[in-house]
């Protein structure tokens, strides 16, 4: 199964878009299921408030795990990786706060955001080792 279709089968059995591309991409970052699942909990819906949407707030932390971010040596590399993630789905759908993604002229687009989220996670990822 590819991990675009894994983090929509996440999402749409109950876990929140954070965690189901987190936990898509865990694989190839080094994360088991439980700890992907347990540190997206909270980042769903905007981390609850609306904010940065939690399928690019789970692909953040994705790559985080995938270069080490506990090493300063690998923060601008993660930075730039993130930067391009987040101005990729910006360009993509015009937003990348949860509440305007939900927005009336947007709603609908979750699923699909969270499977782009997963598989461009998963192509920064591969792409940059």
């Amino acid at each position: 199964m590819s991990i675009e279709k894994r983090a929509v089968e996440l999402h749409n059995s109950g876990y929140n878009c954070a965690q189901s591309v987190f936990d898509a991409c865990c694989g190839c970052c080094g994360v088991d299921e439980k700890m992907a699942l347990a540190i997206g909990a909270g980042f769903g819906g905007g981390a609850g408030c609306g904010e940065l949407c939690g399928a690019i707030s789970g692909g953040i932390m994705a790559i985080g795990a995938a270069f080490d971010g506990s090493d300063p040596q690998n923060m601008p590399k993660i930075k730039k990786l993130r930067d391009e993630f987040v101005e990729n789905l910006r360009s993509e759908y015009g937003a990348v706060t949860c509440r305007e993604l939900k927005s009336p002229e947007r709603a609908g687009f979750c699923d699909t955001i969270i499977a782009r989220c997963a598989g461009l996670a998963d192509e920064i990822i591969n792409n940059n080792r």
